[in-house]
């Protein structure tokens, strides 16, 4: 998907994002995107960059707003 919105990840996040993270999700209780990487891999220091740059070209493509920011 970073492909598709074009955004440009190093080869190394690439290689966590493909053998680490496990899922993605949303926390409605802190309205906020998070994600999980298995316990056999240590977390990335860079990807949560990359996720919110992602969430926020998908909102913007599909014309997504943000309610609570009202």
């Amino acid at each position: 998907m970073m492909k598709m919105y074009g955004i440009d990840v190093p080869l190394k996040t690439q290689g966590w994002i493909n053998n680490a993270l496990a899922n993605i999700f949303y926390d409605v209780e802190n309205d906020e995107y998070s994600y999980t990487y298995y316990s056999s891999s240590k977390n990335s220091e860079v990807f949560g960059k990359y996720l919110s740059v992602l969430i926020s070209k998908i909102k913007e493509k599909y014309g997504i707003i943000n309610i609570a920011s009202w």
